[in-house]
């Protein structure tokens, strides 16, 4: 993992890294994981770096715990280890809240932008359970599109294939993907709140 120097790294590098307890790897997820908590769900709360760093560190020691045990194990490394983060984050400002008997709305980021983060944190879990059941190599072209944010380009350097074709297919997959989504009961109901 010596050219780590990279801003973005894909599944299998984060996998192997965590299983091979490569220290640059636990420091890559930890430094994402702490800019999205601290920017999203503890802007302007005292101590909110160190409270990004025990969430963060949490997060990554139940992937990697799970990782090692051999369970199986679904949806992104980078997207398990955010989901559990926040989790971790929102019941550490509802304990803050109740252990200091200040209203739940006083700790948390305005009611409006919570509910729109939680939304939009709910509608990614759908995708995410929908990108999961596509064929062929769907699923590996889109989370190096889109979660791993690689241009047609790289996509199709890593891939060995032409951009043409890596344009076309991730257009087709991103049809497929919206036609599960767009037929889930579940995600309907979501688009009407």
């Amino acid at each position: 993992m010596a050219d780590l120097v990279k801003d973005k790294l894909g599944e299998d590098e984060l996998r192997n890294g965590l299983l091979n307890d490569e220290e640059e790897v636990f420091k890559y997820l930890f430094n994402r994981v702490i800019d999205v908590l601290v920017h999203k769900y503890l802007s302007g709360r005292p101590g909110a770096q160190k409270d990004a760093e025990d969430y963060a560190e949490i997060a990554i020691t139940e992937v990697w715990r799970k990782l090692k045990a051999e369970k199986p194990f679904q949806g992104s490394i980078m997207a398990s280890v955010h989901a559990i983060a926040r989790n971790k984050c929102i019941d550490g400002i509802r304990k803050a809240s109740r252990a200091t008997h200040v209203p739940l709305d006083d700790r948390l980021p305005d009611e409006k932008r919570l509910d729109e983060v939680m939304l939009k944190e709910r509608r990614f879990e759908v995708m995410e359970k929908h990108l999961q059941q596509l064929k062929g190599n769907c699923k590996e072209l889109l989370e190096l599109k889109h979660y791993h944010t690689l241009s047609i380009k790289e996509i199709a350097l890593k891939m060995g294939l032409k951009g043409n074709y890596i344009k076309k297919r991730l257009s087709n997959c991103r049809d497929k993907l919206r036609t599960l989504v767009k037929n889930d009961a579940e995600y309907l109901k979501l688009i009407e709140v």
